[in-house]
Order: C-alpha cells, then sequence, then structure tokens
C-alpha cells in the first residue's frame, strides 16, 4: 500500500466490466485529475465490491459507497470526497469542495437547491409544495417522512474518523426497494434526520438532465435531440455553469453527450472549437 500524496481523496467504487473501466478512465478520471492537482487529492476507484457477501452483490452496487471509508486505502485520509462514476468536474472554475464543509459535516446538495421535481410534480398536480414532495416520496420508500430534505449522493463531503460508523448503519440497517432509489433515499433520510449536514452549492453536484428540463427542454423532442451541433453548443454551456456536472444514469445518450464536453477548455475556447469543428 503506497503511501498517500496528500490529506484528501476522491473516491468511487467502479463495478462492472472492462468497458465501463475503461469509459470512466479515458472520459472522466482526467477532469477529476485535473482538479485533484490544483487542490491536493488523491483519486482512488475501487473496482469490486467491498462487501462480496449476498447483503452486497445482491443489492444494486450503489450501497458499496458506504463501505468506502472502511476501505484500508480510504481510512489514512483526513477528508473524502466520494463521486459516483458520471461526473466531471470543471477544474477551470470549481472550488476546493472540501474547504466548503466542516469536518463533522456530511457535505450534500440538498434537494431545496433544486426544484425542478417540485415543478415537474405540480404541473400534474400532485403535490402542492416541496415539503408535500420530500414527505410523499420518504413515505413511498418506507421512510420518515417528517425528514425535511434529500439529497442525491452522487456527491458527499465525508471525514472517515467521523463518518465511517454512521455509513455502516445505514448499510446495516437499510433495505432497497422500488421506491428507495437504490440507497440513496435510505441514507439521505438518515443524515438528515440525525447527523449535521452542510448544503452545497448546487453547482458541486448538478444533473445534466437538471440542465435540460431548466433551460434546454428543446433537446427532449426528437427533431432537437440528433442535432449534434445544438446538443454540444448546450451541454457546453451547461458545464460552464456547473462546478461538477452529473451525467446520471448509465444511459448511452448520457455518455454520448459526456463525450461532447471540452474539459479542456474554457467556454469561450469551446465556442471557438465548436464552431471551427462544426462550421
Amino acid at each position: 500500500m503506497s503511501t498517500p500524496r496528500n490529506d484528501k481523496a476522491l473516491v468511487t467504487v467502479i463495478i462492472g466490466d472492462d468497458d465501463y473501466f475503461k469509459f470512466w478512465d479515458e472520459n472522466v478520471r482526467p477532469s477529476w485529475q485535473d482538479y485533484g492537482a490544483r487542490y491536493g487529492y488523491d483519486i482512488i476507484p475501487i473496482r469490486d465490491y467491498l462487501d462480496p457477501s449476498p447483503r452486497g452483490t445482491e443489492r444494486t452496487p450503489n450501497w458499496q459507497k458506504l463501505l468506502i471509508l472502511e476501505h484500508p486505502e480510504v481510512a489514512r485520509y483526513d477528508r473524502v470526497v466520494w463521486l459516483d462514476t458520471d461526473i466531471l468536474i470543471n477544474h477551470h472554475l470549481a472550488p476546493c469542495v472540501v474547504s466548503r464543509v466542516p469536518a463533522d459535516h456530511v457535505g450534500l446538495v440538498s434537494s431545496r437547491a433544486h426544484d425542478l421535481t417540485v415543478h415537474i410534480k405540480r404541473s400534474v398536480g400532485r403535490v402542492t409544495s416541496l415539503d408535500d414532495m420530500v414527505a410523499e416520496t420518504y413515505r413511498a420508500a418506507g421512510l420518515d417522512e417528517s425528514v425535511s430534505d434529500w439529497a442525491n449522493t452522487g456527491v458527499m463531503v465525508l471525514t472517515p474518523a467521523r463518518h465511517a460508523a454512521v455509513l455502516r448503519h445505514v448499510y446495516d440497517t437499510y433495505e432497497e426497494n422500488p421506491n428507495s432509489a437504490k440507497e440513496e433515499l435510505p441514507l439521505s433520510n438518515h443524515l438528515y434526520g440525525a447527523h449535521p449536514v452542510t448544503a452545497l452549492d448546487k453547482r458541486f453536484n448538478w444533473p445534466w438532465i437538471y440542465h435540460i428540463f431548466e433551460r434546454y427542454s428543446f433537446l427532449l423532442l426528437d427533431e432537437f435531440r440528433g442535432d449534434i451541433r445544438l446538443v454540444t453548443l448546450c451541454v457546453n454551456t451547461a458545464w460552464a455553469d456547473s462546478w461538477f456536472m452529473h451525467f446520471t444514469n448509465d444511459r448511452p445518450l448520457s455518455r454520448h453527450h459526456l463525450r461532447l464536453v471540452m474539459r479542456d477548455k474554457t467556454i469561450g475556447q469551446a465556442y471557438v472549437a465548436i464552431k471551427q469543428a462544426l462550421g
């Protein structure tokens, strides 16, 4: 086991075939490396189940994130940032995320930072407020509906010495069900219900699909989604507004759009490059 170069790390779990790892290694890792070089983070990809028992392998791999702080290579760090494998980091603009979170807090982007889902559900008359939506969502998952928030857990700022036992408790205590969003709702429910959480700026976990619904909903139409010039302009504009851009869902279209991001360029340079490439 090598000696850590830094006191903080970006950590992910990549469980899948070689092509899955190759996609992350070629398209995502470089943005993490640029960010890590700027702010002093090591990068640790874990490539297998941390819990190989049936409890680990019979649930979705997302639950394995709850065990990363127990991994010997990860436990040595003072601070750890969990990242889903489909997150690009805009190292040109993003500040150091660990610096935004006290060591005794978990750092998360609250659902209240992105009210897109509220707008969608209001449009079909299902809820009348964000509080109602949160309660309804937790109720459907069989969780404590008095908890007032949840988060997309694709980005979490953690302190191994303080939070390893917290995540282990969630792993051992809660179960996955069709309404639990894998591990996301049980984890959110426990953290917001019983532990101090610092709300991160939404730019630290801004899903591309939220950009689409909020600003580029025309990309959902068949006549526009295949327009490579238009999609490239939109995704790079969204990239310029984001710090950590989350291409949620392991779908070919999400992967295709991720590849369109000109991560080594500022937005001005990207526009010039797009114009030159596409005419």
